[in-house]
């Protein structure tokens, strides 16, 4: 089974960072077809702070080779 990359198709709960700037994946959108268009994000990790919207492209454009992941969603500890 191959690994999910969170740079390529990033869930609720993912973490990367690139140049010292912290993305925390708070929740995705999907069209009606299901296709992933955009990724909500914050710098925070916490789901009531401000976010921001980024698309698919935009988010795999910023997390090209030089972005680390720091966390995935399968990492999450069960709360």
């Amino acid at each position: 089974m191959q690994a999910r990359n969170p740079k390529k198709h990033p869930k609720p709960g993912d973490t990367v960072i690139k140049n010292g700037s912290t993305r925390h994946v708070i929740r995705t959108a999907k069209n009606e077809r299901g296709t992933l268009i955009s990724v909500y994000f914050n710098h925070t990790g916490l789901e009531e702070d401000s976010t921001t919207r980024a698309t698919i492209s935009a988010w795999r454009t910023w997390c090209n080779d030089d972005c680390q992941v720091i966390q995935t969603a399968e990492q999450q500890p069960e709360m």
